[in-house]
């Protein structure tokens, strides 16, 4: 059985589901060849480990122009010049033996602030069904270009109204970005029959369009306790403890 708690196992996983395609950015595991592979097609890539840290250790980076790249780790950014010391640099930042490259997204903002969704998904016990039963729209400190530590945490529809996603249909967005949850969770089911609760962490480009970067196992509740209505924390938490109608 695939261990999907790792991302590398889980997006072999997913990317096997034709609906989830067109929505995974393109992942390999991280050696030389890879890193400059994708570097060279996408411009710009992310670096993190293949466990989850909590956003401890992801690195991005950057094509600038010519022979020099854009190197980011947490706050720091700076510009290298060639490629020996950019891959150089790479390995010195990095926190575990096992390391995925995967293209990064240019994702919309809120105030010059990146942010992406975390969208809650369970079943009750003995069910198949699975449910939507909250989203949050996560948008990142100042300086960080990664969302795990939120400077601050908004209600999706606000947040798309505030974004600088153009001429966009939201409530289009919202449903395609529900489908891809859904189909996520039934996908992984086949690999975790008894699991109950994912956190799908969704992103949005500039242009409007969702891209799946992972599902959380044992999501933290945090975010939603940080909405000032509690009534989404209240569902998660209410839907975990009622069991499914017979």
């Amino acid at each position: 059985m695939k261990r999907c708690r790792r991302k590398w196992d889980q997006y072999t996983t997913l990317i096997d589901e034709e609906f989830l395609k067109a929505y995974l950015p393109e992942t390999k595991p991280l050696d030389e060849s890879s890193f400059w592979e994708l570097l060279d097609r996408n411009k710009q890539i992310i670096v993190k480990p293949n466990r989850g840290r909590w956003g401890n250790g992801v690195l991005k980076i950057k094509k600038i122009e010519g022979n020099k790249y854009e190197f980011c780790s947490e706050m720091n950014k700076r510009c290298i010049h060639g490629r020996f010391d950019t891959y150089k640099n790479v390995k010195r930042y990095l926190i575990s033996d096992e390391n995925i490259v995967q293209h990064a997204i240019s994702l919309a903002e809120i105030g010059g602030a990146p942010f992406d969704l975390r969208v809650m998904v369970q079943r009750k016990k003995n069910s198949p069904t699975w449910a939507i039963t909250g989203m949050v729209a996560k948008v990142a400190s100042k300086r960080y270009f990664i969302t795990n530590t939120a400077g601050k945490v908004m209600n999706v529809d606000k947040a798309l109204e505030d974004s600088n996603i153009k001429k966009m249909n939201y409530n289009e967005l919202i449903k395609l970005i529900e489908e891809i949850s859904i189909v996520t969770a039934e996908k992984l089911s086949s690999v975790y029959p008894k699991h109950r609760i994912y956190g799908i962490d969704i992103g949005i480009d500039k242009k409007g369009k969702p891209w799946l970067f992972e599902a959380n196992f044992n999501p933290n509740l945090a975010y939603f306790r940080m909405l000032a209505d509690k009534k989404t924390l209240n569902k998660i938490r209410n839907f975990k403890r009622k069991k499914a109608s017979k």
